[in-house]
């Protein structure tokens, strides 16, 4: 029983935190994702109805140290590690066999547009094998020109996420980014659908180049960051009172082939070592998603029955 099914069952009850208790109860029991040990077939089918997301780090290098994120304490600037292009294929085939039509994300703590023949390479490989799986890319935009965009385009991406960052300490002033992200809008000739304001620390353009859809952003992350698992001082999330969705529908796979459970944790950084759910050179990604170790890890933070370091300081974990 997947969770939208369980939805369909709850949805009447009036009051909403016995609505959620209700809900949870029914998804822990219910619910592969919190069991463990299947055959293939069944841990295929569990994958298939449940994950929207799958990011993959097709390399670990990164042109920027951004405060806010791991990468200003963690060096990812100096050499550049692949995923190797077995792992790569192997993710790929195996995602195959299900015949996955979601969305594939390629980006993690990397700037995955500045190594251009390799990210249009794994694309098109991607587009080969997985026809119907929707592709999108995360960037800082300082590599992107008109001709790399149009490449982006011919390959098959189906949508972007671009951000503009701010240095620290710098002041989110709406109006200065507004005429700062203009520039680029100029420059490659964007149409734009629309504007945004998300309070005082959100702003986004969504955009259109050709047939990529653009989300591009800028974000106050003294105010609406994340400590990335304990490992970030100086930012404040906003508070959330929902249980943590991202082991249940996303995968997360770093550089070197490490599966991880949310896109705050890394597998190089050794606070969240403990964390890693599986090695895909070792294991199927079936295998990993199912597995004992991430079916209790699940259960315990939909549950909300422990504190596991390091979601525990995360807000999106209450």
């Amino acid at each position: 029983m997947t969770i939208k099914q369980i939805n369909k069952l709850v949805w009447f009850i009036p009051i909403r935190k016995l609505r959620d208790k209700v809900r949870n109860e029914l998804f822990i029991k219910y619910s592969g994702l919190f069991q463990g040990q299947f055959n293939n077939n069944k841990m295929k089918e569990i994958l298939k109805e449940n994950i929207n997301s799958i990011e993959i780090e097709t390399h670990s290098y990164c042109n920027r140290q951004c405060w806010f994120c791991p990468n200003s304490i963690v060096d990812r600037h100096s050499e550049n590690k692949e995923l190797d292009e077995k792992l790569f294929l192997k993710i790929i085939n195996e995602l195959s066999e299900i015949k996955y039509s979601n969305n594939i994300h390629f980006h993690r703590f990397n700037e995955p547009l500045s190594a251009k023949e390799l990210i249009l390479k794994r694309i098109r490989q991607t587009k080969e094998i997985l026809p119907n799986a929707k592709i999108g890319i995360f960037t800082n935009g300082d590599y992107l020109t008109t001709e790399y965009l149009d490449d982006l385009s011919e390959v098959g991406i189906s949508y972007m996420i671009m951000s503009y960052y701010l240095k620290y300490n710098e002041e989110f002033n709406i109006e200065q980014l507004k005429f700062n992200m203009q520039k680029n809008i100029d420059k490659f000739n964007f149409k734009v659908e629309n504007f945004n304001i998300v309070d005082d620390y959100y702003i986004y353009y969504n955009l259109i180049y050709k047939n990529i859809s653009i989300n591009y952003r800028a974000m106050d992350f003294s105010k609406i960051g994340s400590d990335r698992g304990g490992i970030i001082k100086g930012v404040k999330s906003i508070d959330n009172e929902f249980s943590c969705s991202m082991p249940l529908n996303n995968i997360y796979i770093d550089y070197n082939g490490m599966v991880m459970p949310c896109c705050d944790l890394r597998s190089d950084i050794k606070e969240h070592e403990h964390m890693i759910l599986g090695d895909i050179s070792k294991n199927t990604i079936f295998e990993i998603f199912t597995s004992e170790k991430s079916s209790k890890m699940r259960k315990y933070l939909y549950a909300k029955s422990t504190k596991i370091p390091p979601c525990s300081t995360c807000s999106w974990y209450q």
